[in-house]
Formats: structure tokens, C-alpha cells, sequence
């Protein structure tokens, strides 16, 4: 929305692919910019962190970690895990996966998610807890899942702006759009 009021002659599409559609996209030059949680480092594109939301738990409403106010990771990993599948969301099961096994653990994975709205309905269902950033949580109200703060300041889930590295200087537009991303705060 702020971007559209500073510059309201540059159109602005947006889309929604998997993480492999985009980095494709951007390589066959469809399109200009894109937003994931990471993809492959490739020579052409280029990926740079632009936000980051601390990681909550997600309990079901049942379940025994759900009366807590807040969860250190030791606590987490001590219970089977819902993980989103690494086909469909490599950024976010890279960045969680690298938490959750940082200090050598080994955890139980009780299931893989390929979509947020399949993560959320596995976690209520009662087939595991999760991990997610506190910015997608904002977004989501359900009766059957609690969200609760993970006590760990380095546990977070970044998101990165993707666009073409090209030989020839990027559009205008684009160089100010990607530097107005980078220069913002958490959308909210």
C-alpha cells in the first residue's frame, strides 16, 4: 500500500507460486521481484533479507504445552513436530530445520505440510506442534490452536527479496521498489 501511494504510475501485479515458480519466473524474466522464505542460491538471481518475525509455537488448544506463556526450543522439540514439506516451502523448512537440529538435536517429525493453511490444520488436528513466525500468526485466529512466544532471540523466520542479477543496471522502478522493501519495517 505504500509502495502504490509513492508511486502510483508503476503497476504493481501481485502473484502468489511456490518458491521454485519464482526463482523460474525471475530466470525467464516473467517477472521483476519476488518475496520467499529462500530459495537455491543460483549465479542469476540474487536474495536479500528484507524482514524478520520472531518464531511462536503453535499448540493445540488440548494439548499440555498449551498453558504456557512462553516455550524455550528445548521444550518444543521434546514433542513430535509438524514441518512444512521442503519441496513446497524450501525457505522455511531450510530456516526451521537449521534451528531445531542447531545444537544436535534430533527431533520427531510427525508429519510434512505443504501449504500454511495444511501446516495449521495438521497442528489443530492434533498430529503435532509447529513452528511459525509471529507475522503469518497475526493473520490467522483459530479456536483450536494456541500461538504461543518462543523464548530464543536468534529463533526467526526471514524473508527475502528476489530479483534478477542482470549485466545491464536494473529498471528504475525496480531499484527503488527493492530498496523501498529493504529500507522498510515488518509489514504488519
Amino acid at each position: 500500500a505504500q509502495w502504490r501511494a509513492m508511486e502510483p504510475r508503476t503497476g504493481l501485479v501481485i502473484s502468489e507460486v511456490r518458491a521454485s515458480e519464482l526463482a523460474a519466473g525471475l530466470r525467464r524474466w516473467e517477472l521483476d521481484v519476488g518475496f520467499s522464505f529462500g530459495v537455491d542460491q543460483e549465479r542469476g538471481l540474487a536474495q536479500e533479507s528484507v524482514w524478520s518475525y520472531p518464531l511462536v509455537v503453535l499448540v493445540p488448544t488440548g494439548h499440555a504445552l498449551a498453558v504456557h506463556s512462553e516455550l524455550t526450543l528445548p521444550q518444543v522439540i521434546e514433542h513430535p513436530l509438524v514441518v512444512c514439506d521442503p519441496y513446497y516451502k524450501p525457505g522455511v523448512h531450510r530456516q526451521i530445520d537449521a534451528l531445531v537440529r542447531r545444537d544436535g538435536a534430533k527431533p520427531a517429525i510427525a508429519c510434512q505440510a505443504a501449504s500454511l493453511a495444511g501446516f495449521i490444520t495438521r497442528i489443530g488436528s492434533g498430529d503435532g506442534i509447529g513452528l511459525a513466525d509471529e507475522g503469518h500468526m497475526l493473520t490467522v485466529s483459530r479456536p483450536d490452536i494456541v500461538s504461543i512466544p518462543l523464548r530464543d532471540e536468534s529463533a526467526s523466520l526471514t524473508t527475502f527479496v528476489l530479483y534478477r542479477r542482470a549485466k545491464k543496471p536494473l529498471p528504475l522502478a525496480l531499484r527503488r521498489f527493492i530498496a523501498h522493501v529493504k529500507a522498510g519495517q515488518n509489514p504488519a
